[in-house]
């Protein structure tokens, strides 16, 4: 149900008239309103009630008249009162010998009184007639007065040569609403498309609106019609109104990335509202997001890499779809990640493939990480190196004759020992474990260290007739040691 507004643009004019075949001087008075509604100025019917009272709130009814259909244009309505014509009692002239008199409207039916009473001020109460005598003391007295004298929007009032019709002006244009929106130092934005980036602080302004209708503008209400996010500073759909021109959403908010309508509406001081206006803003990702890659310090030779930019971020409101990963140094793996030659995901995990033919190099190797956002932002690089390691032992091989005369030189070798932890074999150590004799040349429980993989023991070592265990252990580039290994070899007397 639509909220009407009485604003009174006059108090009361009196219309008189005589003739000679009247006996009784008839009173006629012209009442002549404003009203509105939440639409801004009424058209159409509506129905009066028009109540005079003895004070401004108490019960003293002293007239009352109604009336049935009242036409309204553009909000201005006039009414005869007095008029038995519709429906009341004609006027006692006694009525306005108070000096304190008060109006009250209502619409429909008393019990819908538009405002509070209006106080009449100024009332003509008799009309001068042949019978001069029914004209009460002290009176303003007219000569006749044509009832249509007055335009439609016409009022009667009292100037100094006595009454004439005058249109007042009254304001009954809606005003017009201008929404624009500036960044945060009041500069416009509309060079630039009305664009943002998140989380940067706006105003939204309606300093160019205007009342053509010869008011002002009291009155703005902002609407956040779409848009995501932002619901703790300028919620969808909750009109906010102030009584300035500019509405300040500050830095810090979380309007999402995209689209965002407001639409504005002003009120000018007549009550008139003005169409709406909608302005565009733009919120958009110009930050770039940041990458993070994570993974491990070392792995051991031949193990797969994994590489983690699950705590990348993009702070300027999107969200990072693409991950760009790439080795930057270290030997090996060129068919299964050659350096130089990015990779891209789409998710924030990539473990680097292994074979094993093709293995990264003991040693450093670098890779970086890149992220883009949904904007097409591109982030710095994140760089992270891994230690390939070699943590297996080497195996050792020890390989020489199975007998040998006695006094003869032994020829040891360990070429078969290898290293399958991607490193090599840089010591040998041997050692002969038992037997008699030898001890000036090779004493049991003595290792002998070298760098080559063969080891003679020189002929002449009296190493006596039977068994001799000899051992073998090797170190590789990594420090890992192996194992041992043992022949035995049998020394013969000669024949």
């Amino acid at each position: 149900m639509q909220r009407h507004r009485f604003l009174p643009i006059v108090a009361l004019v009196i219309i008189g008239w005589t003739s000679p075949a009247i006996a009784e001087v008839s009173h006629l008075v012209s009442f002549q309103g404003f009203l509105t509604d939440t639409s801004g100025p009424v058209n159409g019917a509506v129905d009066l009630t028009i109540e005079i009272y003895g004070s401004e709130s108490g019960d003293d009814l002293l007239w009352e008249q109604r009336h049935a259909d009242v036409g309204v244009t553009n909000g201005i309505y006039r009414v005869y009162l007095g008029d038995p014509n519709t429906g009341g009692p004609a006027f006692d002239a006694s009525l306005f010998n108070s000096a304190d008199l008060w109006l009250q409207v209502s619409i429909g039916a008393p019990s819908g009184v538009m405002g509070p009473r209006q106080r009449i001020t100024s009332v003509v109460s008799s009309l001068r007639s042949e019978e001069a005598d029914r004209v009460a003391p002290g009176a303003i007295v007219l000569e006749s007065l044509d009832p249509n004298m007055c335009q439609d929007g016409d009022v009667m009032l009292k100037t100094a040569s006595g009454w004439a019709c005058r249109r007042l002006p009254i304001d009954l244009q809606p005003p017009i609403a201008v929404a624009e929106i500036l960044d945060a130092n009041g500069a416009p934005l509309g060079a630039i498309g009305n664009r943002i980036s998140f989380g940067d602080g706006f105003m939204l302004s309606g300093r160019s609106s205007t009342d053509v209708g010869g008011g002002s503008v009291v009155e703005y209400e902002w609407t956040r019609l779409t848009g995501g996010g932002g619901t703790e500073s300028i919620p969808l759909d909750s009109p906010i109104i102030i009584t300035q021109p500019e509405f300040i959403v500050p830095a810090g908010h979380t309007l999402a990335l995209g689209s965002h309508d407001f639409r504005l509406r002003v009120t000018d001081d007549t009550g008139n509202v003005s169409e709406p206006d909608i302005v565009t803003l733009i919120v958009v990702d110009t930050s770039a997001p940041t990458a993070v890659l994570d993974g491990p310090s070392s792995v051991s030779f031949g193990d797969p890499i994994a590489l983690s930019g699950r705590r990348s971020s993009d702070t300027g409101g999107g969200s990072i779809v693409e991950y760009e990963w790439t080795r930057l140094s270290g030997t090996g793996g060129g068919a299964v990640m050659p350096v130089g030659v990015p990779v891209l995901t789409a998710v924030p995990d990539f473990t680097v493939p292994v074979t094993p033919a093709d293995t990264f190099s003991l040693g450093r190797h670098d890779f970086q990480l890149r992220v883009v956002d949904d904007s097409g932002n591109v982030s710095l690089p994140d760089v992270l190196s891994v230690l390939v390691v070699d943590t297996q032992r080497p195996t050792a091989v020890l390989d020489g004759p199975s007998s040998v005369s006695f006094g003869d030189p032994i020829a040891l070798s360990g070429r078969r020992s290898s290293d399958t932890g991607g490193g090599s074999i840089v010591e040998y150590e041997w050692t002969r474990l038992t037997g008699e004799g030898g001890d000036v040349v090779m004493p049991v429980g003595s290792p002998i260290t070298t760098l080559e993989p063969e080891f003679i023991i020189p002929s002449g070592n009296e190493f006596a007739v039977g068994s001799h265990d000899f051992q073998l252990r090797v170190t590789d580039n990594s420090g890992n040691i192996s194992t041992p290994d043992i022949i035995r070899i049998l020394v013969i007397a000669p024949l």
